[in-house]
């Protein structure tokens, strides 16, 4: 097989999965200077950004009164173990069995190659007051293939044996693809606590509301390349009536804390989000695809079932079943602070652990650091560093503030479990956010 084949087989099946459309929120993140921060942003978020980072902070002083955004984006991608930086040297080019082989081992080692994406866009950010509110809509995308499958795409169905180039069975049991999209609302507010003796102590809380616009979960069940191709891959789905007609295919209420206090020189703040979440898919809107088909070595089609027909939900296999219940937005923990270390530079850090899976993979602990500077006032820069389960990552950003509107841009490469990938996030209009 010519490798450049295979790298546009990979990378158009991750863009298939993105089309379709990771920290465990439904809310999206529009805020550039939180990415370009790399995340360092619970003690700092204000305005309409408090209510994705912290609901405690829009009662903290410097708060402004108004802030507004509309239409802004967060995006992110990845790919592992063979990631954009490994395929990109051999676009076009015939890639040395070598390091297809090396590529296989290490698809072995991580037991598939996996592919993420996703993107949010926050329809409306708007904070009055200690009141703030937030709508967006995300779409969420993973994809798995199975060493199997991967070594049918890098060797051809002879497999890795190229000295023999005997066929050989391949399975493609693990092979699979999960796609969601849903839309939430927040609602959030602030207030004192003067029990707790902390200066300038606050507490916030954020209740959410999570609408499931549709769901697919497929995973191939005994699919093999041999002499004969044999493709079995069971899909659940949100059936088409319910897609066509724009109804509710899931839904559920979630509720986040935070606090917030100051020390001479100090900004701190902590939240927990999903303390509560009931977000779930509704199974009477799913229904359950089971494309098959049988090729023999001529190519030719012996049997075959569309994915285009619908079964009951409850004929789908267990597993998958299992799957959909799993589809859940976890606990997650964050703690920060934020100084002024000279009068145009801020300092910041968080630390923020997800409680289990869920909906969105991402990485379980990170912990982050970031500094704006304002040598420009109205120019502010920004740059951030991240430590986090299987690996790090490097952030920076720009905005552009004139007269109280601020636009920004800013992203991220994160090098996790030896592979590469990659977020930004965009605000093309804001007021004082």
């Amino acid at each position: 097989m010519r490798p450049a084949s295979f790298s546009r087989a990979l990378l158009g099946a991750v863009a298939v999965a993105a089309s379709s459309h990771q920290a465990a929120a439904q809310l999206a993140n529009a805020s550039t200077a939180a990415t370009g921060l790399g995340g360092a942003f619970t003690a700092r978020a204000q305005g309409y950004n408090a209510v994705y980072w912290n609901p405690a902070n829009l009662a903290m002083p410097g708060n402004p009164g108004f802030s507004l955004t509309i239409a802004a984006f967060d995006g992110q991608a990845g790919l592992r173990p063979i990631d954009a930086s490994k395929l990109a040297p051999y676009s076009g080019k015939l890639v040395p069995s070598t390091i297809r082989e090396q590529w296989l081992v290490d698809v072995e080692a991580e037991g598939a190659q996996r592919g993420n994406a996703g993107g949010g866009v926050t329809a409306l950010g708007l904070s009055l007051g200690s009141f703030a509110l937030q709508v967006n809509t995300k779409v969420v995308t993973n994809m798995d293939m199975s060493p199997g499958m991967t070594e049918a795409i890098l060797f051809g169905n002879a497999g890795r044996d190229t000295i023999n180039n005997t066929v050989h069975n391949l399975g493609l049991a693990g092979t699979g693809l999960g796609a969601s999209v849903y839309s939430a609302g927040g609602l959030s507010f602030g207030m004192g606590l003067p029990l707790i003796p902390l200066p300038n102590f606050k507490v916030g809380v954020t209740a959410k509301y999570i609408y499931g616009h549709a769901m697919v979960l497929a995973q191939d069940q005994s699919s093999t390349i041999g002499n004969d191709v044999t493709i079995e891959i069971p899909a659940i789905r949100t059936d088409t009536l319910t897609i066509r007609n724009g109804d509710k295919s899931g839904g559920g209420v979630g509720l986040d804390l935070g606090a917030a206090w100051t020390l001479p020189g100090f900004r701190f703040g902590a939240s927990l989000q999903n303390i509560v979440n009931t977000f779930k898919w509704d199974t009477t809107t799913l229904v359950l695809s089971h494309g098959s088909a049988i090729f023999n070595s001529t190519g030719a089609a012996i049997s075959g079932d569309s994915l285009e027909v619908q079964y009951p939900y409850s004929s789908a296999p267990q597993a998958l079943k299992d799957q959909v219940v799993a589809q859940k937005f976890k606990p997650v923990l964050a703690a920060g602070l934020s100084f002024d270390w000279l009068p145009k530079i801020t300092v910041s850090a968080d630390l923020r652990q997800q409680v289990g899976g869920g909906i969105e993979r991402g990485p379980s602990s990170l912990v982050a650091a970031g500094a704006e500077v304002r040598w420009i006032p109205f120019i502010p820069l920004r740059g951030g560093v991240q430590m986090m389960t299987g690996g790090f990552g490097l952030s920076g950003g720009v905005g552009l503030r004139l007269l109280g509107f601020e636009a920004g841009l800013a992203g991220y490469v994160r090098t996790r479990d030896g592979s590469q990938e990659s977020g930004a996030t965009i605000n093309v209009l804001s007021i004082r956010p």
